[in-house]
């Protein structure tokens, strides 16, 4: 359990390199499905916190699952302003194939089914 919650902390505290590295979106997936509870709200925290790599993660064939599992992991209020800044960017990421399948899946897990994902909160 030590090892497993310094593993947490470390990604937490390197979560903009490791989201935005080639193998990003594998090494948040893996930390947040093998993390504590708590600890796998505050790596999505830390992913959540910088829009870019959020946005980043959700266009990349490793990262779209990765992305949404962040958003899942986050409390209401966090996933709903992370959700305002993806909507703000739906052109850029229908534009990418990840990109898509991360707004299909999004809109499913939303409650949303297969609206437009204009109408993302």
């Amino acid at each position: 359990e030590e090892q497993k919650y310094q593993l947490a902390r470390c990604i937490e505290r390197n979560a903009a390199g490791i989201g935005l590295s080639v193998a990003g979106g594998s090494i948040i997936g893996a930390a947040l499905t093998h993390a504590a509870p708590k600890d796998a709200v505050w790596i999505a925290r830390a992913v959540a916190q910088d829009p870019q790599i959020l946005f980043a993660l959700a266009r990349t064939k490793e990262g779209h699952g990765s992305a949404l599992l962040v958003l899942q992991t986050l409390p209401e209020c966090e996933q709903a302003r992370a959700c305002a800044g993806f909507a703000q960017h739906l052109d850029k990421l229908r534009a990418s194939k990840f990109g898509r399948k991360f707004v299909a899946q999004l809109c499913i897990v939303l409650g949303q089914g297969q609206s437009p994902a204009s109408d993302l909160p």
